[in-house]
């Protein structure tokens, strides 16, 4: 009798049919979350991408040499709500809606240094929103000089 048991205990250890399906349902979890977490951060680094050529975009208009009527210089302080409006569009549609804000650029006419910054969320997917801190905020900000 106990070499019969003997005989079926070594025949069951010799088979490995479906031990590939259980490596992989124990593996697959962490597998996609670790594909998840790679998509996520590629996401917050486009994001911070676009918001940082966005803000040179403003800036860039903000002190490009523009004259009145009576041939004055308008100074980029003057251009608060145009500046608004370059950073908004280059934002749209590359970027969710709602997810980033332009406070007002700031322009010391001492300097002549025109400073202007976004500040953006990135709300994590999946298993990331559990570990992360949701929403994450990060902002980017452009100087340059009028001259």
């Amino acid at each position: 009798m106990r070499a019969g048991i003997r005989k079926a205990v070594r025949r069951f250890c010799r088979q490995t049919g479906g031990s590939v399906a259980v490596e992989f349902a124990i593996l697959a979890p962490v597998l996609l979350l670790i594909i998840s977490g790679i998509i996520d951060f590629g996401h917050l680094y486009m994001m911070d991408h676009l918001i940082t050529n966005a803000t040179r975009e403003g800036a860039r208009y903000g002190i490009a040499y523009r004259v009145d009527a009576n041939n004055n210089r308008i100074p980029p302080s003057s251009q608060t709500s145009e500046i608004i409006s370059v950073v908004n569009n280059y934002l749209t549609g590359r970027m969710p809606p709602g997810s980033w804000s332009v406070p007002n650029p700031t322009y010391d006419a001492g300097t002549k240094k025109l400073t202007v910054t976004v500040n953006a969320q990135k709300t994590w997917l999946g298993p990331l929103s559990l570990i992360l801190t949701n929403p994450f905020n990060f902002s980017a900000s452009t100087t340059m000089i009028a001259e």
